[in-house]
């Protein structure tokens, strides 16, 4: 089995069952909760760049009324609007995949530091401003 990790604006992290036989488009669009729009496929975050990972993103955010996606902008190391897909790929091919449980696992917990490392940064601000 493998998988997709879905992070929505509100901060949810969710892995989500992949099926390597059917296309990836609709199982991305519904990743992304959406139906029939474009999205943007940013290049994998420079910390994990070996691991063959991209992340893909609504570039309407139609769906999510535009709020920025403070934890997969953090991951990604760029703005991220909406809600955002984390996949592998096949360096082969080029041809998109799902992620191994170990690299789903490895993933969220790149997840969970990039937040944690935003959230010390925003506390650092909070109690500068108090100053």
């Amino acid at each position: 089995m493998s998988h997709l990790i879905q992070i929505t604006t509100t901060g949810e992290i969710e892995t989500l069952d992949y099926d390597g036989t059917a296309p990836s488009l609709p199982q991305l669009l519904r990743a992304l909760s959406t139906e029939d729009i474009t999205v943007d496929r940013l290049d994998a975050p420079g910390h994990i760049r070996s691991e063959h990972i991209t992340v893909w993103a609504d570039d309407e955010a139609i769906t999510n009324d535009g709020r920025l996606n403070f934890i997969a902008s953090a991951y990604a190391g760029t703005p991220i609007i909406g809600t955002a897909v984390i996949s592998g790929f096949n360096t082969e091919t080029g041809d998109t995949v799902g992620l191994t449980a170990d690299q789903a696992a490895e993933a969220r917990d790149e997840i969970l530091r990039a937040s944690d490392r935003v959230s010390e940064r925003f506390g650092v601000l909070a109690r500068l401003a108090q100053l």
